[in-house]
């Protein structure tokens, strides 16, 4: 099979025949290799591009930055890791990685391989999956030619996830869930045999060979995959789930109102794709069967904000059983839902099924969120308030004012100012809380 590119990007065909000229200039072997292949092949869009070189990349890729545009607003950007034999040229849209071919051994299940030099059809054989295991060449006399050792476009034509050999899930058990995440990306079926492999794999505790924080890193991207449910009830239905705990409860219910709900989204209002795995992780879970919830979240190297926000979605129903309140003014609504994460209020909105409360929702959003006010504590002193708890209080009621729209301007928040400023520190805190 033979191909022509002439689907890539303009940018990205300029770059490919730089780097066609200097393999062969170097008498290199160069390969465009991965997913970006399979894409191809599938007319699926993919805008970043793997180049494995029978040879030094790091070198290669400080040669080919020579070739390219010199100019701040043009030239890429080259990051490389000598210890691993890799190098990234990052442009404006897309990206490009160098990698030297290469043979992985796992010393033991669940390890990180160990690495050394070797041949494309060594570096091919690593992968996860035949689909995944293709090259097409990109040097000279073989330029375009499609290079499958492993029967990738024969699967790829029957729609088959396929391991490359019996051992792949103990050597690395997160191909468990790249299994299922291309699966359900491309529509396919997990391979008779690969899937014997991959319940055996998990059936025989496989996954507690890897460190939970790498293995949940693999999770996070199926997480942040368009349809998330369909994935995570493929995990359930091969019991691929039972690392999160024991105690694990899938709410498919919860995780279906979640999928509707972020088709009607207002997308100028919210960004979701930067919360998207978070919200689902709430939400797929009933947390309250989980023991030791806060550990588990450590252990999966969740940082302390992203800790705090899953701790917070245990109370999303009592937030929301206050957001339902009769006649709420707009500074209490700002109250409730000020203090908590932005995924947490976003998840509320997804899983609520409440139109009065996505409403209020969406009001502190686009509105009460991004109210200030125009005076600060410096104003205040200039008017003889101590910078005490006095002045906190008062700068409190001034913005409870303005959220609902009782001062509008400066000199109205000055006014009342000075009207506060005559009342005692209990006034001042039953006005506040009233």
């Amino acid at each position: 099979m033979q191909f022509n590119f002439s689907s890539f990007k303009k940018n990205s065909v300029s770059v490919l025949d730089k780097i066609h000229k200097l393999a062969d200039k170097k008498g290199v072997s160069a390969y465009l290799v991965g997913g970006i292949v399979r894409d191809l092949l599938l007319k699926r869009p993919n805008l970043d591009l793997d180049i494995v070189l029978e040879g030094d990349a790091v070198r290669f890729a400080h040669e080919l930055l020579k070739d390219l545009p010199q100019d701040k607003k043009t030239a890429p950007q080259l990051i490389t890791y000598n210890q691993f034999g890799t190098a990234t040229l990052d442009f404006s849209k897309f990206s490009i990685d160098f990698a030297t071919a290469r043979k992985e051994s796992y010393p033991y299940p669940g390890a990180l391989p160990i690495v050394e030099q070797g041949t494309i059809q060594d570096d091919l054989f690593r992968r996860d999956f035949t689909v995944n295991a293709m090259a097409i060449a990109i040097h000279k006399d073989q330029f375009g030619q499609l290079v499958d050792y492993y029967g990738g476009l024969d699967d790829l034509k029957n729609k088959k996830i396929r391991i490359l050999h019996d051992k792949s899930f103990l050597d690395d058990p997160t191909r468990i869930l790249r299994a299922v995440r291309f699966e359900q990306r491309l529509n396919f079926r997990i391979e008779q045999k690969t899937l014997a492999l991959l319940k055996s794999a998990l059936s025989q505790g496989y996954v507690e060979t890897v460190k939970s924080a790498r293995y949940f890193a693999e999770f996070i991207k199926i997480l942040n995959e368009p349809f998330v449910r369909k994935y995570i009830q493929r995990l359930s239905e091969l019991k691929g789930l039972n690392f999160l705990g024991r105690n694990f409860s899938l709410n498919v219910k919860l995780v279906s109102l979640l999928e509707q709900n972020r088709k009607v989204l207002p997308k100028n209002n919210y960004c979701f794709d930067d919360q998207q795995w978070l919200v689902y992780l709430m939400s797929f879970v009933d947390w309250r069967y989980w023991e030791g919830l806060e550990d588990k979240l450590k252990q999966f190297n969740l940082n302390k904000s992203n800790r705090k926000a899953v701790l917070e979605s245990q109370n999303a129903s009592q937030f929301i059983k206050k957001l339902q309140r009769i006649n709420l003014a707009k500074n209490k609504i700002y109250r409730i839902l000020k203090p908590l994460s932005y995924s947490v209020i976003v998840y509320m909105r997804l899983t609520t099924q409440s139109k009065l409360v996505r409403r209020r929702i969406d009001g502190f959003i686009t509105k009460y969120s991004l109210i200030t006010l125009s005076i600060d504590g410096n104003d205040l002193k200039r008017l003889g308030i101590a910078e005490d708890q006095k002045m906190g209080c008062i700068l409190d009621i001034l913005l409870n004012r303005k959220i609902n729209g009782q001062i509008k301007t400066r000199s109205e928040e000055l006014k009342e100012a000075r009207r506060l400023q005559r009342k005692s520190m209990n006034e001042l805190m039953a006005e506040r809380n009233s």
